[in-house]
């Protein structure tokens, strides 16, 4: 302070420039002896110690180079009796635990609104007059001056300094100081299992078994809600080893929780019985409070495992990304429906926001996940079937009226002339029609998935469908040994019709080669080919290049395919003729 003016000159370092403008007006406008000077960083604030005549340093605890504290032993080095204000919005049990044993002056904790500009002018003048009147020690400066309670104990349970903090009339430091422990028993404050906790705690931070215990407290004080006693090891220089004890009240907390428990507890009975699905309540962390239903066992899930867990820890990276955006919607108030794959299934998952008893604020969020896989395939399998529908009607409309046209003509010109060869006319249309209508009646049992697969040797069905192939110029090679997982019925179809397209688009003796790879079989010939440009058309209904063929085989071959959830690709055989390959066929384990 100045000599003769009585003034007060402040130095306030922060690295907000609008911090900086707004304290220097707030605090020259509460106390007009204060002058307020400002710095950007503590290398600035250095240099104005150095050449200005401060009388006091409020500082930010977050600086840009190093943080307050640190700045604090600068300034003490060149000047060890100007007060130092730590000044932050930093959490204040652990930047008070470090401000005690570093030895700040003052500790305000930053808050909103204009009040604390007025806290703050006059903890500045009064650190000044007590470093000048040179009343007090630091360290009950800080004890006194704290807003949250604060504690140091040694290793035989006894309290070395106290500054109870909750409550309308704290009780002072000389009722507490040199008590034990057990006098909050005896004083109805605190019951012996808390303080239990609390010896147990001291044990073990001065065997260094841990850095910190956190021990909730219910303290029989008028008006003091529940409150946190966080603890931590202090190793004074040449002193014995003690603990020093901060306490904030916790009451508002315990109640959000409590709120949040009333709010999922009544979806309790949904949760654990929840059919076919599961259904999660999550917090505003994104944590998932409850989980249950049927669905978590059947992805190798448990409710121990989700509950605690966010989406991040349990899913893929995409999946979750995609839940926990959803998750913070419903926090804000908003209702989603989607739908998501995992392992093979899916799902439509419904997230929405769970609001307290007064049904106004939302206290949590809820998952709802239905398994669909069944009414996804159903969907797909009714698209197939109103695919093949289509496909029938074109052939109806457009395959079948090609015979009939023949076979009427050839009917006419008969029953004009009676000549053989327009009955024979007539017999070739009709067996052309009914290799339509029974190429049709295979495609449609060709959609239907295969439920029943039973154990197939290769070599026997295929030999068994040869005989069943009109070939009289052709052979086939069985060059497989192998036993695949199939329904054998349509299995045949696949090689019937194979065997037939080989034979059908051949001008000379073809030999066919039936044959394994590593997960199914092929079907190869050494007939003409199909050129590449029309390799996608040939699983079309009703595409060939023979004219005795229908252009159903190859489709039927694709239906059958996929009705076992198989893989098909065509392809130039070794002989340049074509090449079917069937891959993912299962075997027998």
């Amino acid at each position: 302070m100045s000599d003769s003016t009585g003034e007060v000159t402040v130095l306030h370092v922060d690295s907000d420039d609008e911090c900086r403008a707004q304290t220097r007006e707030s605090l020259e406008r509460e106390d007009d002896r204060l002058t307020v000077v400002s710095a950007s960083d503590t290398e600035a604030g250095l240099e104005r110690v150095r050449e200005a005549d401060i009388d006091c340093v409020v500082s930010d605890y977050q600086l840009p180079d190093r943080d307050g504290l640190a700045f604090f032993e600068a300034v003490r080095e060149e000047h060890p009796d100007l007060p130092f204000v730590l000044c932050t919005g930093e959490g204040s049990e652990s930047v008070a635990a470090e401000a005690v044993s570093a030895g700040v002056t003052d500790y305000l904790q930053k808050r909103s609104g204009t009040e604390q500009y007025a806290r703050l002018a006059t903890r500045v003048v009064d650190a000044v007059e007590r470093v000048e009147r040179a009343e007090g020690d630091w360290h009950r400066t800080v004890i006194e001056t704290m807003e949250e309670g604060i504690y140091v104990i040694d290793g035989d349970y006894d309290i070395r300094f106290a500054n109870y903090r909750i409550g309308p009339d704290p009780p002072t430091e000389e009722e507490w100081s040199g008590r034990s422990l057990s006098y909050l028993v005896s004083a109805g404050v605190l019951s012996e299992t808390e303080v239990a906790s609390i010896e147990a705690g001291v044990d073990s931070l001065l065997d260094g078994e841990t850095d910190e215990v956190r021990i909730e407290l219910d303290p029989s004080v008028p008006d003091a809600g529940a409150v946190e006693l966080r603890l931590t090891p202090m190793r004074p220089d040449g002193g014995d080893p003690l603990v020093l004890g901060t306490t904030h009240d916790v009451t508002d907390r315990i109640e959000r929780e409590a709120k949040l428990r009333r709010a999922t507890e009544r979806y309790r009975t949904l949760i654990d019985n929840f059919p076919n699905g599961g259904v999660f309540t999550f917090d505003e962390d994104l944590r998932h409070t409850l989980a249950g239903g049927e669905e978590l066992e059947a992805v190798g899930l448990t409710a121990a495992d989700v509950e605690g867990a966010t989406p991040s820890d349990l899913y893929p990276e995409e999946i979750a990304s995609e839940l926990e955006e959803n998750y913070r919607a419903a926090l804000h108030g908003a209702a989603n429906t989607f739908k998501q794959s995992y392992m093979g299934r899916h799902y439509r998952v419904h997230t929405l926001p769970i609001r307290g008893d007064d049904g106004a604020d939302i206290t949590s969020g809820m998952a709802v996940s239905q398994n669909v896989t069944e009414r996804i395939e159903y969907e797909r399998e009714l698209e197939r079937q109103n695919e093949r529908l289509d496909e029938f009607t074109s052939v109806v409309s457009h395959d079948l009226r090609n015979p009939l046209t023949v076979l009427a003509g050839a009917v006419e010109m008969a029953e004009r002339t009676g000549e053989d060869e327009h009955f024979e006319r007539a017999r070739r249309a009709i067996d052309r029609m009914e290799q339509l209508v029974e190429d049709l009646r295979t495609l449609a049992k060709q959609g239907d998935r295969v439920t029943d697969l039973e154990p197939i040797g290769l070599p026997r069905v295929a030999e068994e469908c040869w005989r069943t192939v009109e070939t009289p110029d052709a052979r086939v090679e069985v060059d497989a040994e192998g036993t695949v997982l199939a329904d054998e019925n349509r299995l045949k179809q696949l090689f019937e019709n194979c065997f037939r397209n080989a034979v059908e688009h051949s001008d000379d003796p073809v030999t066919i080669t039936v044959g394994e790879t590593d997960d199914g079989f092929f079907v190869a010939d050494d007939g003409p080919g199909i050129p590449p440009d029309e390799r996608d058309q040939v699983f079309e209904s009703g595409y060939s290049t023979s004219t005795d063929g229908t252009g159903f085989g190859l489709s039927i071959v694709e239906s059958i395919v996929e009705a076992h959830d198989w893989e098909i690709d065509l392809a130039e055989s070794a002989d340049g003729g074509a090449r079917f390959e069937v891959t993912d066929v299962e075997t027998p384990s």
